[in-house]
Parts: C-alpha cells; structure tokens; sequence
C-alpha cells in the first residue's frame, strides 16, 4: 500500500497532476489517495497505470469523482477493475460530471458494463474514450455508436482498438453515417476487424475532414483499422 498522508496530496493545494503508475498500490493504497484527494481544488490529472487496482478500488475512485469535479483526465489502464468497478467508477463520473478523458484500456470490463459506458457517452461532457483490450460485445459497439449519436457536442476521440468484439461491416457502415453528421469526433476507432476497402477509405477521408474542419485545425487522431 501507500500512505497518503506521508504524500502530503492533501495539503499540497499546487498539485494539478499526479502520476504513480506502477507503484504496485492495489486497493488499499488506491482508497488512501482517493480519500485525500477528495477535496483537492486543483488536481486536473490522475494516472495509475498498472497498480493492481480491482473493483475496490475503482469504487473509491467513483466516489472521488463524485466530489471532485477538478479532475478531468483519469488513466487506469491495465487494471482487473472488472465490469463491476467500471459501473461503480461511472456511477461517480455520471454525477460529477467533471471528467473529459478516461483511458481505461485492458481492464477487464466486459458486455455488463454496456449501459455504464453508454451512459457515459450519452450523458456526461467526456470528449476522450480509450478502451482498447476489453472483452466487449458487438452488442457494446452498437450501444457506443448510439450513444454518440445522441450526444453529438462533446466527443473528439473514442478509441476501441484491439478487443474480443472487432467492430463488423454493419458497424463501420454505422460510424461512416455517425462521422458525417458529428465532425466533432476526429478519432473513431472500434477495432475494425474486417471490413470492405471502400469503407475503410471513406472512414478515413472523412475523419481527416473532420480533423481539418476542427476549432484549432490541428489533427488530434486518425483511425486504425484492424
């Protein structure tokens, strides 16, 4: 574990970014930092890659995004957070509302997780998804796509990449339509595992659109088909 407090997070009000990756924390030292950084008012970055974080932990840090709103990049990839710490972590981003970018990629979160991720999308401002390496469904791509359907104002990158649920035709055939009526997004990439050259292009040509038609003109992704 980690003793928080030695840390000194809580007190130190300047800290606007905090990376202990590989730090071997597990739960109990991912429950110690979420609880002293409850209530930090700058804290915008969070990163704890590969820290043996489960379900208990992703829990407490649910709970830290419920109250702190300051916090709008989190990474926890390559963590056994499971379905079920996924759910609980959007259960607190879903009423915090504060976070933008989540990496949460190679952690274990499976088809039951399907409505938190589509929740996420749908009903909170986060504009960056990275989930690659997760045992999703089919059924989980078309929620994605649906969700970023009908929450067309936030979302730059959503990326998927390699995962047991490769996006099919249909899929790609639905983000062609989803890319032209939202060049908002400017990275889409759902883990294409076969699809037709044709579409492969025009999923391209159409996201380098929407990259050059963006606010700032400065391209930010680009898709991977795989």
């Amino acid at each position: 574990g980690i003793n928080a407090e030695y840390m000194g997070l809580a007190g130190n009000k300047l800290l606007t970014a905090l990376d202990v990756s590989r730090a071997d924390l597990g739960d109990s030292g991912i429950i110690a930092i979420a609880g002293a950084l409850g209530k930090h008012p700058a804290l915008a970055s969070l990163t704890l890659d590969r820290n043996d974080v489960g379900a208990a932990g992703a829990t407490a840090l649910g709970a830290l995004l419920r109250t702190n709103t300051s916090i709008t990049t989190l990474s926890l990839s390559n963590n056994p957070i499971g379905s079920e710490g996924f759910v609980k972590m959007c259960e607190g981003a879903l009423s915090g509302k504060g976070l933008r970018i989540l990496k949460a990629s190679d952690c274990e979160v499976g088809p039951e997780a399907t409505e938190s991720i589509s929740s996420l999308l749908r009903d909170t401002p986060i504009e960056e998804l990275f989930m690659a390496d997760n045992p999703v469904s089919q059924d989980t791509l078309t929620a994605v796509l649906q969700a970023l359907e009908d929450n067309r104002s936030t979302h730059s990158a959503v990326v998927w990449g390699r995962h047991e649920g490769s996006g099919s035709e249909e899929h790609a055939t639905m983000a062609l339509e989803l890319l032209h009526r939202n060049p908002g997004i400017t990275a889409l990439d759902l883990g294409f595992a076969s699809i037709s050259m044709e579409i492969a292009v025009q999923l391209e040509e159409v996201l380098r659109a929407n990259v050059a038609r963006g606010p700032r003109g400065v391209p930010r992704g680009g898709i991977k088909i795989k």
